[in-house]
């Protein structure tokens, strides 16, 4: 990310848009995602955009477990649930953890308490 002024951007304007913003913008700046940064952001917005991943994340936010578990909960197939559950770990949403003869999945917890705050804020304004 790189903060730089507005200002640097108003020279880019007409004569006539540039006057009206200048003293508005004149002292402000803005963060600027690069491309690679904006891709790794839609990446991960686009794996929780699918309506079983994002139900997959909402129950792993409550406690970890293993496909079989997911599957019966979900009510879909094993292998739907590993694809899916494949995508998240892609995305550093998901990883897992072998216990005993099974593989058990929970979120990272890096992201966890974001996304339960987005979950539960975007619900809120419906």
């Amino acid at each position: 990310m790189i903060e730089e002024p507005v200002s640097k951007y108003l020279e880019l304007l007409k004569k006539e848009c540039r006057e009206a913003l200048a003293v508005e913008f004149k002292d402000k700046t803005i963060v600027s995602l690069s491309k690679n940064e904006a891709k790794k952001v839609a990446e991960i917005f686009k794996a929780l955009s699918n309506t079983i991943r994002l139900m997959i994340v909402w129950i792993l936010i409550q406690n970890s477990m293993p496909v079989c578990l997911l599957s019966a909960i979900l009510g879909v197939e094993r292998s739907l649930v590993s694809h899916h559950l494949r995508e998240l770990k892609e995305n550093n949403i998901v990883n897992e953890e072998a216990k005993g003869k099974f593989k058990y999945y929970y979120i990272n917890p890096r992201v966890k308490d974001i996304i339960q705050e987005l979950i539960v804020k975007t619900l809120k304004i419906q």
